[in-house]
């Protein structure tokens, strides 16, 4: 079926066209909220009434809610053949990626709800129901005797309603499914479990399901319509560009890159934002810099510590709810939070938003900037804070990207063997099923859709067992009639570990009434000592006792220490990395015209400060008076080592960090056929260290950059790196191989990195093609090492000069971030690491 790729133009039409389309008491109590329509609703409204397919990309605080709920409202429940029944099914369904967005919009459906009931007591309005992973089992058992006519869920919550016969029959009429914030699903394989829970459900009704999408930031539009449709649905589209007045200011703080100076010097700037009236939210992408950034403001300022906040995932849901309600209410003046507010959680008016750090894409920027005045006509204000020349440039470029309305692309996933195997383990709970059922079932989700029975087949032998008797506990089972779910404890088992969150192993909190605070990492849980102070949530707690594997708490005073979870920092897309090595190059040619010409032009086309484009010019500057600025060319730069016996080399590349460390890592191997060599990558870089006796010509290094046989050497880099560890272990727990939360009392054997290590090596050497190993090696190669691109950039520098400098200091460039004092001496030979001490003895005794 072909797809409707054009964008539905804004022709505003009238409100009183289609008065006459909506229930008189509904359009009453409308108008009652919002005095007239958004452009966005006046372009959905008819879509959504016809009940066709439709994206809504269109930005926050533009009613896009609404604009999908009132037509299905008029459609569903207020058309004059719509039965009234006692007994209630559920009529729609509202997917959300965040429990917190869905309790926050629950609660807001459930109030217009009684709105529209004091207008009207004698109908009954649309009830509204929550089902998450934090609704408790009885609320559950509730919403399955009495099921709501709208269910609000997470992809997670849907797939295990498929698989439970009790959920799955109150399923069964459901005509309508919203999908919120589909640019945070689509790119995920938590997307990718969506769209198979949705082909799931179309096969058990017996009608077609509307389905409408919701995005503020999302691009390419037409490959994310095409996810939310499937490969048989034509999928509107209503497009309204982000024209809201928006003011973004840059802040860089070079002194807070020294040691222990980081919270002293980013004091002076957020303490004015504790003597306004307004709000600020504070975003930090790792939750141990949010605690510590706390404690410190509320020591500095004990008489605004009430007014100061923390909300990030680690935090129970009562604490996250009561923070959220606060800001609502306008108590906190500034809330300090990892990309957990993120997310379109409705917060009333928020003076502005502040970021340390850049966000890691214009995507995100512009979603976190739209947390500042909520509402069509409000002003969005935001400050990036940056610490070092690096995150200067990334900021400079993120905020160039978003006033030119530039997103990064949306790739989907295509085809993950991982989530492939939890959801033929759905499949077979659902029901039987045969293998070719199944291929046709995935094959009308837009990421499988080039799913081959070759690529099913190998996932269904592992789920039943191995090609071998007992090589693995089965999960599936044939008969004669299809593939089904082996045992009633292997369903156990799916409905405690499905799903696809990155989740680190957890210890709860709690204090002695039971009462829930939060969760710590696992490993720091296991050092604390019975007594030890850490914060959480900005409060200070003092370990009394464990019991049952939780933490009991009370709250204490003193200085804390502070947890560290995983992750919590963006990787920065490569698509971006090319824009800042193109913006890089238009401001090095400014400098061709002179200072003056430069400045004045770096400060008019990119709206900065006079310092700040002093400083990027100053730069470049001084990058072209020691070596050149890297342009189509290959830059290569090479110095000698403190040591003498040693070279360094920075290739700088149009390529972001992961990328830059593939090609890093497989120059290395094809030099010295070892993968033990020093590689330091960096945003449009990488270094290499090779043997001073070591040819390194820019012939040598052509012939070191061949396409030929690239994709064979990565995949032997990728075989020796940590990442592929990381990612297997992920991978195996989607794929149901290792369970995340294992039934009965036994512990993980070797730890939680234990999949990482043996079973990884094992699975290696006696099946090397084995879906899930194959499905972490993927990842790392295409997604973390973007080797399609790199194989285009090496392609294109067949046709270019590779130009060599040698220097005898680093370039400006190459010292924005590399410092050869604080590399690691057991990086160095031993030769080197005791000429380096001799050196430091020497000078110590002759300055004794």
């Amino acid at each position: 079926m072909r797809r409707k790729e054009a964008d539905v133009q804004p022709l505003k039409p009238s409100f009183e066209s289609w008065r006459s389309r909506i229930d008189p008491i509904l359009l009453q109590w409308f108008q009652q909220q919002w005095p007239q329509l958004t452009q966005t609703q006046q372009l959905a409204w008819p879509i959504v009434l016809r009940g066709d397919h439709v994206l809504i990309a269109a930005p926050t605080g533009t009613g896009k809610t609404l604009a999908a709920l009132i037509p299905l409202w008029q459609r569903l429940h207020c058309n004059p053949t719509h039965d009234d029944r006692a007994q209630r099914t559920i009529q729609g369904l509202i997917i959300s990626p965040l429990k917190a967005l869905c309790h926050d919009l629950f609660i807001k459906l459930e109030r217009y709800r009684a709105e529209l009931q004091r207008m009207d007591p004698t109908r009954t309005w649309p009830v509204t129901g929550c089902r998450t992973g934090d609704t408790p089992r009885s609320s559950r058992h509730d919403l399955r005797k009495k099921p709501p006519d709208w269910l609000i869920t997470t992809p997670e919550s849907l797939s295990l309603m498929l698989a439970h016969p009790a959920s799955r029959a109150i399923l069964t009429d459901i005509k309508a499914v919203i999908v919120d914030e589909v640019h945070a699903l689509a790119p995920t394989k938590r997307g990718v479990e969506l769209t198979v829970a949705l082909e799931r459900l179309e096969a058990i009704v017996s009608h077609s399901i509307q389905r409408i999408g919701l995005s503020a930031t999302c691009s390419p539009r037409n490959v994310v319509a095409n996810w939310l449709g499937g490969m048989h649905r034509s999928v509107e589209q209503v497009v309204l560009p982000d024209d809201r007045p928006w003011e973004l200011n840059i802040l860089h703080v070079a002194a807070a890159a020294q040691e222990g100076q980081f919270l002293i010097s980013l004091f002076p700037y957020l303490k004015p934002t504790l003597e306004t009236n307004g709000t600020t939210l504070l975003f930090c992408d790792a939750r141990s810099v949010a605690e510590r950034l706390a404690w410190y403001l509320k020591r500095q300022c004990p008489d605004h510590a009430d007014s100061i906040a923390v909300h990030h995932g680690a935090l129970a849901q009562t604490i996250r709810s009561s923070v959220e309600q606060r800001i609502q209410s306008g108590q906190l003046r500034l809330v300090i939070c990892s990309p957990s507010l993120e997310l379109g959680v409705d917060l009333g008016h928020v003076d502005q938003v502040m970021m340390i750090r850049p966000p890691g894409g214009a995507a995100r920027l512009l979603q976190r900037l739209g947390r500042a005045s909520h509402r069509p006509d409000g002003i969005r204000r935001g400050v990036i804070i940056t610490t070092n020349q690096e995150e200067l440039w990334e900021a400079v470029t993120t905020r160039d990207a978003g006033q030119q309305a530039w997103l990064e692309p949306v790739e989907i996933p295509n085809k993950p063997l991982d989530v492939l195997c939890q959801q033929l383990m759905a499949l077979g709970i659902e029901q039987t099923f045969t293998a070719p059922a199944a291929l046709q079932l995935l094959r009308q989700t837009y990421p499988y859709r080039e799913l081959t029975i070759a690529e099913l087949t190998s996932c269904l032998t592992f789920l039943t067992g191995g090609r071998n008797a007992d090589e693995y506990p089965p999960r599936l089972r044939f008969d004669r009639n299809g593939f089904k779910v082996a045992s009633e404890r292997m369903t156990r088992i799916y409905r405690q570990n499905a799903g696809s969150i990155q989740s680190e192993s957890t210890c709860l909190c709690r204090l002695p009434d039971g009462a829930p605070v939060g969760q710590l990492n696992s490993i720091y849980a296991d050092k604390l000592d019975v007594g030890d102070r850490f914060s959480l949530g900005a409060q200070n707690y003092e370990l009394r006792s464990r019991h049952a594997g939780q933490l009991v708490v009370v709250p204490a005073i003193g200085v804390p220490r502070f947890p560290r979870w995983q992750g919590g920092f963006s990787l920065l897309p490569n698509t971006l990395a090319e824009r800042w090595w193109h913006l890089r190059n238009i401001l090095a040619e400014s400098l061709q015209e002179g200072w003056q010409h430069a400045l004045q032009q770096t400060m008019t086309e990119l709206h900065l400060p006079e310092p700040i484009a002093k400083q990027l010019l100053a730069q470049l500057a001084e990058q072209i008076k020691e070596s050149e600025i890297p342009q189509d060319d290959l830059l290569i730069e090479s110095w000698p080592s403190q040591c003498g016996e040693t070279l360094w080399h920075a290739l700088h590349l149009p390529l972001s960090k992961a990328p830059a460390d593939a090609v890093g890592r497989v120059v290395s191997w094809r030099l010295t056929n070892r993968m033990d060599g020093i590689v330091l990558p960096g945003s449009l870089m990488v270094i290499l260290r090779t043997a001073s006796t070591v040819e390194v010509t820019p012939e040598r290094w052509r012939t070191l950059l061949q396409a030929q046989h690239w994709d064979k050497d990565v995949l032997r880099v990728i075989k020796q790196h940590t990442a592929l560890r990381t990612h297997f272990d992920q991978v195996a727990r989607n794929g149901l191989m290792l369970l995340k939360n294992p039934t009965g009392p036994r512990p993980r054997v070797g730890g939680s990195q234990w999949s990482g290590d043996r079973l990884l090596r094992w699975l290696q050497f006696v099946q090397p093609e084995f879906p899930l190993v194959r499905q972490a090696v993927l990842e790392v190669r295409d997604q973390m090492f973007a080797t399609q691109a790199v194989l285009e950039w090496l392609q294109r520098l067949q046709r270019r000069v590779i130009r060599q400098r040698w220097l005898n200091k680093p370039s400006p460039l190459v010292r924005s971030w590399f410092d050869e004092d604080g590399l690691s001496q057991a990086s160095a030979s031993l030769e080197a690491t005791l000429l380096h001490l001799h050196q430091q003895q020497t000078v110590i005794h002759a300055a004794s």
